[in-house]
């Protein structure tokens, strides 16, 4: 799984711009919010937290 918050102003038409998401490829962007270190860790945290729980 890929995941790249980006805030380059390439998607004007966002509610959220310039702040995005690109899931698995660039021109997968979705609308999100401002993101710091710290949402970033708790993201991995929750996808680390279900792989393991999956795996079980």
């Amino acid at each position: 799984m890929v995941r790249r918050w980006d805030n380059a102003p390439h998607w004007p038409d966002m509610k959220t711009f310039p702040h995005h998401l690109h899931l698995e490829s660039e021109k997968n962007a979705l609308e999100c919010r401002e993101v710091f270190v710290e949402d970033v860790l708790d993201e991995l945290k929750t996808i680390i937290r279900r792989r393991v729980t999956d795996s079980s």
